[in-house]
């Protein structure tokens, strides 16, 4: 609350003794509620007598199934048969189509309508091909440095955006790396400990970063406490007073998670204290009154999304995924999937420039795509701004935004859509070219809509770090 009572000194919370009541009731009540469902979910998981696919998180009983693919159980044998036959080709993929025969691909949850497979076994092949990418990567000492600058500098910008400070941020966000880092090479470290403790069945940037961490993160934000709601939609509330309130009911959810850490100095509470830096800037873009700031993250939600739908991908000329690139987010549409290209589930009228140039290193991005989209953002015309749901049998992650684009601006440079999963080596250069893709169009959004508001960045984050060459690391 010492946070909170500065911010009354500064005049952006309540003055009246009612208000300070209210907050503290409200963070009381919380730190409660979550110190008892903690430790309510953490004696189900070690009571081995306890189903464990009843233990679920807090948004859907999907999740932190902490198992394994069982084909002797789950398995439509005729379904694997038939995707391991179209995938002969494609090596990797067909190597982890085999495996799930076995039933050896670990997973925490299944998200495979998310990003937008047909079959859960296609989801789990691809995701134990794209942990190899990821460790192909990340075993490359300079991708992994540019790797964590891009990082810093996009969530930087996007908390310049939305006006709150970055020195808190970028300080914790260097100690967690450090921590990371320190922990890589060793044996049975402290960090796989506690990700294991969570349901975490593979220490990768996959199941770690993507899977874990963002989006469980937008699905939170996404379906947020109703207590909440009541209190960022009331009329009659002043907007320091919404924000104050909604600062404080983050910090204080962290708080009683740290109580619960089992290392005071462990991974989790490295990552509890970067998250306090960031989730109220996220909490009041998405939930506060201010549309500009909405708009901003649901802009980078929706790029998040498209980069990890088209991660799961799989790159074949013969059906013509070489499409233009798509403004708004330059990136794909939020409900485009590799089985949308194979079986024309869109509208050919709009890509009508085809390129067959399977170099990514050609694609530019053109900050001019996304203007055209964006520049009528207050026309009043409702069906600009039409809703489109994504669901994973659970929470609903609404998008404000994702139609097709019925323009393509003449400078918009044509590149290969989808990933080679052919070798380990193929995808992981083309996911990493894929990642500077769109971190170009990151940095692209952060510029638009500054210049919507008469702003800039600052000089240190006005452009990305040039992307080294990737090649592994010899030891």
């Amino acid at each position: 609350m010492s946070k909170v009572k500065i911010l009354e000194d500064k005049g952006l919370s309540a003055s009246t003794s009612n208000s300070e009541h209210l907050i503290n009731d409200l963070r009381i009540l919380l730190e409660h509620a979550y110190r008892l469902r903690e430790q309510y979910k953490q004696q189900l998981v070690h009571d081995e007598s306890y189903p464990q696919e009843s233990v679920g998180s807090s948004t859907t009983s999907q999740e932190d199934t902490s198992s394994f693919f069982s084909a002797s159980e789950q398995l439509d044998l005729t379904e694997l048969e038939l995707l391991m036959q179209f995938n002969v080709r494609r090596p990797l993929y067909y190597n982890a189509l085999k495996l799930l025969n076995e039933g050896e691909v670990p997973y925490r949850s299944l998200r495979t309508q998310f990003v937008g497979c047909e079959l859960d076994i296609e989801y789990l092949g691809k995701v134990h091909c794209l942990r190899q990418a990821f460790d192909y990567i990340f075993d490359c000492h300079e991708p992994t440095d540019w790797f964590i600058e891009v990082g810093k500098r996009n969530v930087c910008r996007l908390l310049h955006c939305l006006g709150y400070p970055l020195t808190d941020f970028e300080g914790n966000y260097d100690r967690l790396m450090e921590f990371i880092i320190s922990q890589k090479n060793k044996p049975n470290n402290m960090m796989a400990e506690e990700l294991f403790a969570k349901g975490v069945k593979t220490i990768n940037f996959y199941d770690v970063v993507i899977d874990l961490m963002l989006l469980e993160a937008f699905e939170l934000l996404a379906n947020p406490p109703s207590s909440v709601l009541s209190v960022t939609r009331h009329k009659w509330l002043s907007d320091n007073f919404k924000r104050c309130a909604l600062d404080s009911t983050v910090w204080t959810i962290l708080l009683a998670k740290r109580k619960l850490l089992k290392y005071p100095d462990g991974f989790y509470a490295h990552y509890y204290s970067m998250v306090g830096t960031v989730l109220p800037a996220l909490a009041w873009g998405f939930l506060g009154p201010n549309e500009n700031y909405f708009h901003i993250c649901d802009r980078f939600r929706e790029i998040i999304i498209s980069f990890i739908r088209e991660s799961f991908i799989c790159y074949d000329a013969s059906t013509s995924s070489t499409l233009a690139r798509i403004s708004c987010s330059n990136g794909l549409p939020l409900y485009f999937s590799e089985h949308s290209i194979k079986h024309d589930k869109f509208d050919k009228s709009i890509f009508n420039n085809y390129s067959l140039d399977e170099n990514f290193m050609n694609s530019t991005i053109d900050s001019n795509d996304s203007n055209h989209d964006y520049n009528n953002r207050n026309s009043g015309d409702d069906n600009s701004s039409a809703g489109t749901t994504i669901s994973e049998s659970g929470p609903t992650i609404v998008y404000q935004s994702d139609q097709l684009p019925q323009t393509i601006s003449p400078n918009t440079i044509h590149r290969q859509i989808g990933l080679r999963y052919t070798t380990v080596e193929d995808l992981a250069n083309d996911l990493y070219k894929l990642i500077n893709v769109y971190s170009q169009d990151l940095l692209n959004m952060f510029i638009d809509e500054l210049k919507l508001s008469e702003n800039t960045l600052p000089f240190e984050l006005e452009s990305n770090p040039v992307q080294p060459i990737l090649c592994r690391r010899v030891e």
